[in-house]
């Protein structure tokens, strides 16, 4: 059999606050794990190791992304806190 997708994957991302339990931010994104050209024998390739690798790629990308947030706002610790 060959096929043009192995199937999909689906990532959420929930940020809650600590204290209240209520949710800052929410969000999901769903990608096809396809093979990497055209059609392929599904037998020649390894569906968990496509979706870990989609993995690496979000948790790559959020990385980034919080990175860049803690560059523009700075860090929060002990000494910032508004009850100190």
């Amino acid at each position: 059999t060959y096929v043009k997708e192995m199937g999909a994957a689906t990532v959420v991302l929930e940020l809650r606050d600590s204290a209240s339990n209520e949710v800052l931010l929410r969000a999901a994104e769903r990608r096809a794990v396809a093979p990497t050209q055209g059609l392929v024998w599904s037998g020649a390739i390894d569906p968990a190791s496509r979706i870990r690798e989609e993995a690496a790629r979000w948790g790559s990308r959020l990385r980034d992304q919080l990175d860049a947030l803690h560059e523009r706002s700075g860090p929060i610790g002990p000494s910032d806190s508004p009850e100190q």
